[in-house]
């Protein structure tokens, strides 16, 4: 039996007679959230007031009552109106929009039961910058830029803007349920954007915030990457960028290309190992000439899928033995194809332990990939299967400090070219 006191009554307006009314004339609404929760607590549907009509006893279908207006909110939903059973509304089946007007209720103490209907919400911000796309992210984020102001922020505003006082660029596309707006301020010299959304997608953003040489913080925390794909050169060429605010949304399940995605930027460490990339094939120039990165941490990642890894870590001349070894030195690269230059021009390095690396016959190319590592005394490489590495130009060339290469076939790069070059300038190898 219904316990009074859960309901906010609604009078008949016309009987004017409130309190002769009992539980057996009335007409109980029960509002459900529907949010996929199997538990129906008395918490559950406390969350919005439901409501009871008044009714005719002697013609109780005549009445009509205007629905309560829905205040249920789930993230990454919009809500669609109501139907009348939990099975009806997994189906979309509506039977009321929001603040309906209903009749022809009978009179009980059972409660009409209403369920939340929801769609996933589409707000989706424009591409990054995928096949020079007018419009773009990229491109819009480097319009603010003139001789005198500089990009130097890139924010998430938490309150919607006044639009009567900024000069709004609509970062959304055509489609999407929310605008996504952004606005810079030429005082703090600031991109902030804002969108009503709590889950806008990113599903493009490759390129996104590339060569933006002056940016040092970049927010996009609540964007939604779990479909994009590609992230290659996302914030390459930011000189001096050294944060980003990722947020709880930043997925990158489905990314199989990161190349250059951190090229040239101004990070002094990264740790990436909470990053899923059992999905990623090319990491090619990922982190290529990071001259401030000390640190780097991918100790967690499952690279099964990885095949190009052409100059990863080019040029990161203060980046630590330590944090590089922890890093790499347990990946799976039974797929790896391209390693040249991987390695190259790290000018901090003193051993390089792949000794877990098991190579398979797919790779085919270790040109220049530890090349020039001034301080390099020891590489390991004891399971690399290099039958069929066909290139190694200058593999170990200018490596002024290696004393020992450790390799585990009798015949090692047997079909390969550029031998002769390979440990050109690289004198002190005993072993």
């Amino acid at each position: 039996e219904v316990e009074r006191s859960q309901y906010a009554r609604i009078d008949d307006p016309d009987n004017g007679k409130p309190g002769l009314f009992t539980i057996k004339d009335s007409i109980y609404v029960r509002y459900h959230d529907n949010d996929g929760d199997d538990t129906n607590d008395e918490a559950n549907y406390a969350l919005m007031p439901s409501h009871y009509v008044t009714t005719d006893s002697e013609n109780p279908y005549t009445l009509a009552t205007k629905l309560t207006k829905n205040s249920f909110e789930r993230d990454g939903y919009i809500f669609l109106g109501w139907a009348t059973s939990a099975e009806n509304a997994a189906e979309g089946t509506i039977a009321y929009v929001d603040e309906a007007t209903i009749s022809g209720l009978e009179a009980s103490k059972t409660p009409y039961e209403l369920y939340a209907v929801w769609r996933v919400e589409n707000t989706k911000f424009i591409v990054g910058a995928v096949n020079n796309a007018n419009p773009s992210l990229n491109k819009v984020f480097k319009g603010y830029e003139t001789d005198e102001k500089k990009v130097r922020s890139i924010q998430r505003s938490a309150t919607a803007p006044n639009l009567d006082e900024i000069d709004e660029t609509i970062i959304s596309t055509a489609d999407s349920d929310y605008e996504i707006y952004a606005w810079f301020n030429d005082e703090t010299e600031t991109v902030y954007w804002y969108t009503q959304s709590k889950k806008p997608l990113m599903n493009s953003p490759a390129g996104a915030f590339a060569g933006l040489a002056y940016v040092t913080s970049i927010d996009i925390s609540t964007a939604d990457t779990g479909a994009a794909e590609s992230m290659e050169s996302m914030f390459s060429g930011d000189k001096l960028l050294t944060s980003v605010n990722y947020g709880d949304n930043f997925v990158t399940d489905q990314v199989k290309n990161m190349a250059s995605m951190f090229n040239s930027t101004g990070f002094t460490e990264l740790d990436l190992t909470s990053w899923n990339v059992e999905n990623v094939t090319t990491t090619s120039g990922m982190f290529y000439e990071m001259q401030s990165l000390a640190t780097i941490n991918l100790s967690n990642w499952n690279t099964k899928s990885l095949k190009n890894i052409y100059r990863m870590f080019y040029n990161d001349k203060i980046l630590s033995t330590e944090s590089l070894n922890a890093s790499v030195r347990n990946w799976n690269v039974e797929n790896l194809e391209e390693a040249g230059g991987a390695f190259e021009n790290l000018k901090s390095i003193t051993i390089l332990d792949l000794s877990n690396w098991h190579t398979t016959e797919k790779l085919t190319s270790m040109d220049y990939m530890f090349r020039s590592n001034n301080l390099l005394e020891v590489v390991d490489i004891s399971n690399f299967n290099t039958s069929n590495v066909a290139r190694v130009y200058s593999l170990t060339q200018f490596l002024l400090a290696l004393r020992t290469i450790y390799v585990g076939e009798v015949e090692p790069f047997k079909n390969a070219t550029g031998q002769g070059w390979s440990f050109n300038g690289t004198t002190n190898i005993v072993g």
